[in-house]
């Protein structure tokens, strides 16, 4: 029995030292050890390429939590023993900063670096606040920003604003807001014809630089008729755009009072907000006329709506050429997304909206989603 006993001992003592044997293997197959020397807790928005340091004896698995995988791009995600891995960063298109957490696992073993990736400053310039009519502006020299307002029932009415260029003497875009009070039609055109006081004297046009072309508004008179003031506004030189006849009175015309019927469409919207102008860079003029051969003639008019009612979006947008129209005019074939206008014109529409809103109604053009004077 004794023989018996000693055996069993060893046998057992033998088990025991191969266990520890084996976990001591087993703990130095499993070691999983990330570092960098770039601090990932404070990646800038514009993104950028990083390595990692991967220590592990044995196979090891990279995941990545959240929407990370989104933005954040690991190459490789698998491999054996120590070795390196390269982490790309996209640009944040957020307002606001993001995160995921990098996980590496081998056998049991976890070790966990958390990125943090800053929104972009870009995201924040030149986006008027609270003004979601204002396109991102240039922050150009060339461009003077100008806002115009009016008295209106004792409070101060934002009336319509625009980016001017000062050397081609035309706007980049013009934008304003249509809800119950700016919608109304309380007055008539007044034909007040005169000189924007906010364009430096130097950079301003006068009759004879239309010569040839109709002095096709941008923001439409009948559009501001809710006050006598805010039609007036809408005379000023810096809202003209040398327009042929065939163009201003035809199908810019039909297309404008598509849009004043849906500014006044209680159902369709509690505000719209209408962006408007005529391509003025480089390759996209038909020539420079007037006096002195100074003020762009767009080749293409656009126009870009945006529908608000009870905190959902819709929105249309329109690419025209500057050219002579006759009936029928087929509207609904000259619209577009926002996002394809925006390839178009360089132009940043509704910058203002929330970003997970934009992405989306940006995106979706429904011609039956709006109603329709003109086919």
């Amino acid at each position: 029995m004794k023989g018996i006993k000693s055996v069993s001992t060893l046998i057992a003592g033998s088990g025991m030292l191969l266990a520890m044997l084996f976990a001591a293997c087993d703990d130095t197959d499993e070691r999983a050890e990330l570092s960098s020397e770039s601090n990932l807790s404070a990646v800038p928005g514009a993104g950028g390429e990083y390595t990692l340091n991967v220590g592990a004896e044995g196979s090891w698995v990279i995941s990545l939590s959240g929407t990370g995988s989104q933005w954040c791009n690991v190459d490789p995600l698998r491999g054996v023993d120590d070795g390196v891995v390269n982490v790309v960063i996209a640009p944040n298109d957020e307002r606001t900063s993001r995160n995921t957490l990098l996980t590496l696992a081998s056998g049991a073993s976890r070790d966990t670096l958390r990125i943090t990736q800053q929104a972009t400053e870009e995201n924040f310039t030149n986006v008027i606040a609270g003004r979601l009519e204002i396109p991102r502006l240039t922050g150009e020299t060339d461009y003077k920003f100008i806002d115009h307002s009016v008295t209106y029932q004792n409070k101060t009415v934002h009336n319509y604003c625009m980016e001017y260029n000062l050397p081609k003497r035309h706007a980049r875009w013009v934008a304003f807001k249509a809800y119950d009070v700016t919608a109304a039609d309380n007055v008539s055109r007044t034909d007040a014809w005169g000189d924007d006081p906010q364009v430096p004297a130097e950079y301003r046009t006068t009759k004879t630089d239309y010569s040839g072309y109709d002095r096709g508004h941008l923001v439409a008179s009948n559009d501001r008729r809710y006050s006598k003031e805010a039609n007036e506004q809408t005379f000023y030189y810096s809202n003209m755009s040398p327009q042929l006849s065939g163009f201003n009175q035809k199908i810019w015309q039909k297309l404008e009072e598509d849009v004043k019927a849906w500014m006044q469409d209680a159902a369709l919207r509690d505000t719209l907000y209408v962006v408007k102008g005529g391509t003025i860079a480089d390759d996209q003029i038909i020539k420079l006329t007037g006096e002195h051969n100074n003020v762009a003639v767009p080749k293409y008019y656009y126009m870009a709506v945006l529908a608000r009612k009870n905190n959902s979006y819709k929105a249309i947008a329109f690419w025209l050429e500057h050219k002579e129209y006759s009936q029928p005019y087929h509207l609904k074939s000259l619209t577009l997304t926002i996002d394809q206008l925006e390839e178009k014109t360089g132009i940043d529409f509704f910058p203002g909206l929330p970003d997970s809103v934009e992405r989306t109604v940006e995106a979706v053009c429904d011609v039956n989603d709006w109603t329709w004077i003109t086919e």
